[in-house]
């Protein structure tokens, strides 16, 4: 129960620091968010991608 809290407080931490340095206008707050979602989309589409071609060879 004390694992998972302050794991939560380090992402909070980062992302407020995040908003305080960079401007809402340049639109690099959104694109801090969504890191997770594309490092799983990513290694996802490269798994199936590689067996892919070496069978088809």
């Amino acid at each position: 129960l004390t694992v998972p809290a302050p794991a939560l407080h380090s992402s909070i931490s980062a992302s407020e620091d995040s908003n305080q340095t960079e401007p809402f206008e340049e639109g690099e707050t959104a694109v801090t968010p969504p890191p997770s979602a594309y490092r799983v989309a990513a290694r996802i589409s490269v798994r199936p991608h590689i067996p892919m071609p070496f069978r088809s060879e």
